[in-house]
């Protein structure tokens, strides 16, 4: 069974996308974007993520646009057995266009708040309010996380 979660990539406050892989079990990540993604960040997001959280397998990058992002994540979603979506942190228009596409799809979304260690889920028109132990990064990692910078 495949699974994916689907990432808002934040470029400004690269932690955020991150947390939620430490929390999920999910096969692979798709991180979405409205603006190009360098990729000097692809490579040192992917070697980061590819170090520090062992169930990942693969790492993907998309860059949408507003008018066309249902029929692309449609055509990029149709082979996963499960999707989460991750409304956290990015762009919060697509943050808001991705919540509205789950909510279409049905598919599970969260969301979850650092400072407070909760994860808020929507389930069947629901908020859902848990709360989390949310790993911090060491100095490190974050070093690791910026390609060494």
């Amino acid at each position: 069974m495949t699974s994916v979660l689907v990432e808002l990539y934040d470029e400004f406050v690269l932690e955020k996308n991150v947390y939620q892989a430490f929390v999920r079990d999910s096969d692979e990540i798709l991180f979405l974007s409205l603006n190009q993604i360098d990729d000097k960040d692809k490579v040192a997001l992917r070697e980061f993520m590819m170090r520090e959280v062992p169930h990942i397998e693969r790492i993907r990058f998309r860059q949408l646009t507003l008018e066309r992002m249902t029929e692309q994540l449609d055509q990029y979603l149709s082979g996963y057995d499960q999707v989460l979506l991750d409304v956290f942190g990015g762009d919060s228009l697509l943050a808001v266009a991705l919540y509205q596409y789950g909510l279409e799809r049905n598919l599970p979304t969260v969301a979850m708040d650092i400072e407070k260690g909760r994860q808020y889920e929507w389930q069947a028109g629901q908020l859902l309010v848990a709360e989390m132990a949310i790993p911090s990064l060491s100095i490190q990692q974050m070093i690791s996380l910026r390609g060494g910078k």
